[in-house]
């Protein structure tokens, strides 16, 4: 029987001790980051010279070596990732994974032979968003980790013969919120996840609260959920080992391991696991084997789950009860003696060894985890482990194995033993004028750099008494232990009756192997004509970053719109100025507009009131379109969309593409899910759309040098600011309340939620139509006195955000803030108390407050 095609066994390399360790345990490629626009930033991560290092060794042993460059870039910073990128290609790194859209137009000004990679941060989680990424250039997707098998498997279907593949997580860590759309940690803490350094909230503990609404659409009357743990936003990590045999049987080219974060010890066991597991798969020998289980879950784990791609939800997904190691669930503290400071474990599963680390868990009035290590004197017999600890600890307490001393053993094993590829070498021995000549090459003819030669520094002589035997020559030439080549064919011509000292003849075998090794890294690097042609390329990319374009001398007057999401919302929002409306029905399960009858209903409703009130009508579709969704809005676009609806607001980029394929003249409007965080990334969309809002991590002055740059492109788009309303921190495939409170949550006479932290800040929580979680921020968005330098960034739309509320409030934030523009415009005397006046009346209507965001400095 063949043996089966593999996909990739992608692992994390967060420090050079990890690759080792990745390499080792047998991984086909590795994952990893420089010093500079990776996300994650915490990790040790590599230096230029450590870095090109690490590819030198993973490429002479045929392992592949992608190199993270997935952050928001500013457009001040975009020199230094022109600079970066052409330095990786020169290095000859496999693949760059990209976030950012003006890294993508970057690259392939720069780099066009530099394979890229969609990272997860690009939320990609349709057939259209890979096939967009595709048409971008892109050869690979990381899709998003809350794609189902099915979604992937019929994704894969609908590209194969195409120039992309798809590459999924199998292990590791999750977020609760979809990968690059993600603001908790940076508007809360000021650490950008799209940035690197996100501070995982997600970890921390909340209280989940309901209330009631009054006519502004604030909570009041709330009354706090009880439940059991808080750790509410945690989720499980994910251990697709179970499901292998399942896994490999889908059209995807690359598994991938979470876990730049993790230890070399780590990286070691888990790669080790899939491998073993991947190559029995292949020979058709394997069975999950609980043991593999046992060290996954000692190695790291949160508890596992098979996450949404298995179909998994709620409680399968998220772990609340802690959100650190769980380790291996082992028993319970049975007694403690204080006056010997000895507790008793009764044992109901592993045994622990000497070396081993243990964790006594919070329980009773200890608030704490004590932790362990497993050392003399201590003793055991019939399931009972008695051993010294320092503090007190409750009797039932769980007790948990976290550590193994075995494991971290067999981990050095894995490093001493190196599972790397080993790569067959054809070498050929002969000899000119009594010099010895080595030839050869590795793998199939020109793979690896073709024909490798080395003459050897000494003749062999006549032989006095014992000449060389050609068994003893090809025992001493396959000798190839330390290296990752095995001598698969030798051929020898040797005229016989010759000496030479057994160190020569090793040390000839060395030269020629390192000279192997040479020419298998050289082959990874890109040839000199094509060296010349990326310099070239990034010096001409460089002469137009670092050209400043004059400002207008007149910046535009721009137009007041407003995101709605009711028909009372959208006539107060109109009442109020706004002359454009992003109309946003709920729709799905649990909306209003379930159906494409219903949905074009509303759409033609709020589209006519709108047209007879001199404003735009846009329709809206969610941050995240799930398969239902995209179904009943295609069917809405190929047979009942309104004329009266001017476009449609979108905020990935597979949307976009869905949309054009069935209304190829209707304008795009682009949500903040885009991410545009510079002028480039504008300049790649503009000729899809005809306005872009901006990310809501940028500043101030970073929006302004992005809009001033981007109006030398032709055509650009318009360009929007969100200027109030509560920032959506977190769309989450998780149904929050579903998975805390049961099926009856809507039930209880709430009709707000939301989750406090432990300072007091309490997040607002809306469910939406396909029952995913939406986290806004505690404070809103408030930008009315900064109505001035909001004027100076040259932007053409304000935009505020009333969904979720009333249209009291709708109507009190929109007047405001047309009054700020007029009065702004118009140079109004004390305009400086004007706005601070308005400021107070929008204040007034405020959830939690208000806050500037990120507008005067940007997130870290």
């Amino acid at each position: 029987m063949n043996r089966p095609v593999l996909p990739e066994l992608l692992a994390p390399a967060g420090s050079p001790e990890a690759l080792r360790a990745a390499v080792a345990a047998g991984a086909d490629a590795v994952y990893l980051g420089g010093r500079r626009f990776g996300a994650r930033r915490y990790a040790s991560n590599f230096d230029d010279e450590a870095l090109a290092e690490a590819v030198r060794f993973c490429h002479g042993r045929d392992v592949r070596v992608y190199v993270t460059a997935n952050t928001l870039v500013r457009d001040d910073e975009l020199p230094d990732v022109v600079a970066y990128l052409l330095w990786l290609y020169e290095r000859g790194v496999d693949a760059v994974l990209v976030q950012d859209m003006g890294v993508v137009s970057l690259a392939r000004d720069v780099v066009p032979d530099l394979p890229l990679h969609a990272s997860t941060q690009m939320t990609v989680h349709s057939a259209s968003g890979v096939l967009r990424a595709m048409k971008m250039g892109i050869s690979r997707v990381v899709l998003s980790r809350e794609c189902p098998i099915e979604e992937i498997t019929r994704i894969g279907n609908l590209c194969r013969g195409r120039d992309i593949g798809l590459e999924i997580f199998v292990h590791g860590a999750l977020c609760y919120c979809y990968s690059g759309q993600c603001l908790f940690s940076s508007l809360v803490g000021g650490r950008s996840g799209n940035r690197g350094t996100c501070a995982q909230p997600c970890r921390k503990p909340y209280t989940l609260v309901a209330g009631v609404t009054d006519a502004a659409g604030r909570p009041e009357h709330m009354r706090d959920i009880p439940l059991t743990y808080p750790f509410i936003l945690s989720p499980r990590d994910l251990a697709l080992y179970p499901h292998l045999a399942r896994i490999v049987r889908m059209p995807v080219a690359s598994l991938k391991i979470e876990g730049r974060m993790k230890s070399p010890e780590y990286v070691a066991v888990v790669v080790d696991v899939y491998r073993r597991a991947l190559d029995a798969i292949a020979d058709g020998t394997w069975t999950p084997s609980d043991d593999d289980m046992r060290d996954l879950a000692l190695a790291f784990n949160r508890s596992f789950t098979g996450g949404y791609l298995m179909g998994e939800r709620g409680l399968s997904i998220i772990g609340p009860e802690r959100p650190g190691n769980r380790g291996l669930a082992i028993g319970r503290i049975r007694e403690y003696d204080r006056r010997r400071g000895e507790a008793v474990v009764a044992v109901e599963g592993t045994m622990p060894e000497p070396g081993d680390g243990i964790v006594v868990h919070a329980w009773g009035k200890r608030r704490e985890d004590t932790g362990v290590v497993i050392r003399p004197p201590f003793f055991t017999e019939d399931g009972i482990l008695r051993l010294r600890v320092a503090q007190e600890v409750e009797p039932g307490s769980p007790v948990s194995l976290t550590s193994r001393a075995s494991l971290s053993q067999r981990a050095q094993r894995i490093l001493a033993e190196e599972r790397s590829r080993i790569l067959p070498v054809d070498m050929h021995l002969g000899f000119e004028d009594g010099f010895p000549v080595l030839e050869g090459e590795v793998g199939a003819a020109g793979k690896y750099g073709g024909i490798v030669t080395v003459h050897g520094d000494r003749a062999w002589e006549p032989a006095r008494s014992s000449p060389l035997g050609e068994a003893q020559i090809k025992s001493l030439l396959e000798r190839t232990g330390g290296t990752p080549f095995r001598i698969r064919r030798l051929e020898i011509d040797y005229p016989g009756g010759l000496f030479a000292p057994v160190g020569e003849i090793n040390r000839l075998r060395r030269r020629f192997l390192r000279h192997v090794e040479e020419a298998v890294v050289a082959s990874f690097l890109p040839s000199s004509p094509e060296k010349a042609a990326a310099q070239s390329g990034s010096r001409s990319v460089l002469v137009t970053l670092q050209e400043m374009p004059r400002a207008a001398e007149k910046p535009p007057v721009p137009v007041l719109a407003a995101f709605s999401d009711t028909p009372e919302t959208v006539r107060e929002a109109v009442a109020g100025g706004c002359r454009r409306i992003y109309f946003e029905p709920p729709t799905g399960p649990c909306g209003t507009a379930g159906s494409d009858e219903a949905l074009a209903g509303i759409l033609d409703d709020m589209a006519h009131h709108c047209h007879s009130a001199g404003a735009e009508c846009v329709w809206k579709w969610p941050r995240i379109t799930g398969p239902l969704f995209r179904s009943l809005a295609t069917r809405v676009l190929d047979h009942s969309l309104p004329e009266a609806v001017h476009g449609v607001m979108v905020e990935g980029h597979g949307d976009g593409e869905t949309i054009l394929r069935h209304a190829p003249d209707i304008a795009l409007y682009g949500g903040t899910g885009l991410n545009v965080f510079n002028h480039r990334a504008a300049g790649c969309l503009a000729r899809r759309f005809r306005s872009l809002t901006l990310s809501q991590e940028l500043s101030g002055q970073g929006m302004k040098e992005l809009v001033l740059r981007a109006r030398t492109i032709t055509p650009h788009p318009a360009f929007e600011i969100i200027v109030h309303g509560p920032v959506e921190m977190m769309v989450s495939e998780d149904c929050l309340m579903k998975t805390h409170m049961g099926d009856a949550w809507a039930d209880g006479g709430a009709d707000w939620f939301g989750i406090r932290d432990g300072r007091g800040h309490l997040f607002p929580v809306h469910i939406d139509g396909e029952c995913r979680t939406h986290i806004q921020n505690a404070r809103e968005t408030c930008l009315i006195d900064a109505m001035p330098e909001l004027l100076s960034t040259g932007c053409d739309v304000f935009t505020i955000d009333v969904r979720h509320r009333t249209g009291a409030y709708a109507r009190t934030v929109s007047t405001a803030y047309s009054e700020a523009l007029g009065h702004t415009l118009d140079a109004s005397a004390d305009l400086t108390r004007l706005l601070a006046a308005l400021k107070k009346k929008v204040m007034a209507c405020a959830i939690g407050g208000i806050t500037a965001g990120h507008f005067h400095r940007g997130p870290g």
